[in-house]
């Protein structure tokens, strides 16, 4: 019988299929700077060394033309206003928040890289975490998503280095394993740690082109790339340092905050480390685990929302346990036939409320105002 095929393809050899693209990467841009009349746009030239005898060009206000010193002062503004962004450190909610907030558009109408990750990309499943050479204070985690049409590959790589995980150990550290203890003995447990861990600070890396060319700029000088620096000003390609991360950055900064799988997978890295607390603690997602968790997400994506839509879901959610509620002490209360006069105008969250109570049990809005006891 033929083998069921996995919605983000093999785990094994995911590991090597970006480090692959990750190394070419690397080459391509050493080799780019190195060239002879390279028409990389350098530190140093932004800062105001740069020679007009280069001729290199911009898209800056539109179409294709040749760079000038006032353009690098707006590059200087831009980089200031991408290092204001970030100057704490960053978060998954603040990259969702920032994408909603300043997308990229690359042509009228354009949906943007949130619009894009909300309709293009359903999966992002969590395939190994570890802790990198160069610190014990972070932990990466590393992700599969899918690719969006048309793409020439047929799934991505997203790095996400969360900063919290030095710190998360240092509190579990001291904490007992035995699980009888009180919960008032125990300084945190690996859940706790685990979600605190995945709402800090954090910095990613993208495998996809559209990472490389418009954000692997931007998240350097944010201070927020997992990855390789890019010091080239992204003249042509993002000359106003617009948007902030690919589709498949979004998609996984949308899952991280949110998902219990993720939270789960988290979780058991955190345990594994506290157990094993000199080591460099590693873990790696079974095939069966990832492709669960893919296919759940495949068959619901999950909406990407920002703080303000959050904050107004839970308004409207509020409300309307404020009138089911009212609601059902009324039927209790008051005879089916009588109508209590209204004491009192509903708030406009109330108003949204009731519509939406109205239509989940198939009454009109004037039913349930009298089921509220108001004319």
């Amino acid at each position: 019988m033929a083998r069921k095929k996995s919605p983000l393809g093999r785990l094994s050899g995911s590991a090597a299929e970006a480090k692959r693209r990750f190394e070419r990467d690397r080459r391509e841009r050493e080799a780019a700077g190195k060239a002879a009349g390279s028409i990389i746009l350098n530190p140093s030239d932004v800062r105001g060394q740069y020679d007009a005898g280069r001729v290199l060009m911009t898209t800056l206000g539109g179409g294709i033309r040749p760079l000038t010193h006032e353009d690098l002062a707006s590059f200087r503004r831009n980089m200031q206003t991408v290092g204001r962004l970030s100057a704490s450190g960053i978060t998954a909610r603040q990259i969702i928040d920032i994408a909603s907030s300043g997308p990229l558009l690359s042509r009228a109408g354009d949906i943007g890289d949130l619009g894009r990750a909300r309709e293009q990309i359903k999966m992002a499943a969590p395939i190994a975490a570890s802790v990198p050479a160069q610190s014990r204070h972070s932990l990466d985690v590393r992700f599969l998503t899918d690719a969006g049409p048309g793409s020439k590959v047929s799934r991505h790589t997203v790095i996400v280095r969360l900063h919290g995980y030095g710190e998360q150990l240092r509190i579990l550290a001291a904490a007992p394993l035995d699980p009888d203890k009180a919960r008032a003995e125990r300084a945190r447990t690996a859940k706790q740690a685990a979600d605190a861990l995945r709402k800090g600070y954090l910095a990613f890396d993208c495998d996809c082109e559209r990472h490389r060319y418009f954000f692997r700029y931007v998240a350097t000088i944010g201070g927020f790339n997992a990855g390789r620096d890019e010091t080239g000003y992204p003249k042509i390609r993002n000359p106003n340092l617009r948007g902030i991360a690919c589709k498949h950055v979004l998609r996984v900064m949308a899952e991280l905050q949110s998902s219990a799988s993720i939270l789960s997978f988290l979780e058991r890295t955190m345990a594994k480390a506290q157990a094993n607390i000199e080591s460099r603690v590693s873990l790696a997602a079974t095939q069966a685990e990832a492709d669960a968790l893919a296919a759940k997400q495949a068959a619901k994506p999950r909406e990407i929302q920002t703080t303000e839509q959050r904050k107004a879901i839970a308004r409207a959610a509020r409300a309307r346990r404020s009138v089911i509620a009212a609601a059902t002490v009324a039927a209790i209360e008051r005879p089916p036939n009588r109508i209590a006069p209204a004491t009192r105008r509903l708030t406009s969250g109330q108003q949204e409320a009731v519509a939406m109570f109205a239509k989940q049990f198939n009454m009109n809005e004037v039913d349930v105002h009298r089921l509220l006891g108001r004319n």
